[in-house]
């Protein structure tokens, strides 16, 4: 997860830049969307795993354990063995932290939230991915093992879509 987390920094903010603002990384085209900004979010997650308006950082989790406990902005969730947390700041100001239950669920956690809650439309996950933002649209993916990097895109008005393959 380390090496995974130095990769995805390692890529240049100029290349992420480029992908959304032209939408053509150079990636398989996620399933079910029509939208083509979606799938411009999409393809940059895919591509460089990080965004010029949304830092993140990964933070590993447990190893060897059924689960681990991880605090984000006074709440306490418990996350599946070997998965990480992901912890973003958006263009917006807004901070948002993603996470696995030990169940496959993916949760996140903002200031004022009241606790970890589940994100919508049934996600299932092994791992997080990375974020991705444009202006006001927001991309988070997570991996499935086997089956690659799923995306969610809250175009911006704090709806967050249906999962679809980004990769």
């Amino acid at each position: 997860m380390l090496n995974r987390a130095r990769a995805m920094t390692a890529l240049t903010a100029a290349a992420l830049t480029a992908a959304l603002s032209a939408g053509t990384a150079a990636q398989a085209t996620p399933a079910t969307t029509s939208d083509p900004g979606e799938l411009a979010v999409k393809r940059a997650l895919v591509a460089a795993g990080s965004s010029p308006d949304a830092d993140f950082t990964v933070t590993p989790g447990g190893t060897g354990a059924a689960n681990w406990n991880a605090s984000r902005y006074g709440y306490t969730g418990t996350f599946r063995d070997g998965s990480s947390i992901l912890d973003v700041a958006w263009t917006s100001s807004r901070l948002e932290s993603f996470g696995i239950a030990p169940d496959r669920t993916i949760w996140h956690a903002w200031p004022g939230s009241g606790r970890w809650q589940e994100m919508p439309h049934n996600g299932r996950a092994d791992d997080t991915g990375a974020a991705a933002a444009q202006g006001a649209r927001r991309a988070v993916s997570v991996e499935v093992y086997g089956s690659g990097y799923w995306c969610s895109v809250d175009p911006g008005n704090g709806q967050w879509g249906a999962w679809s393959r980004c990769g």
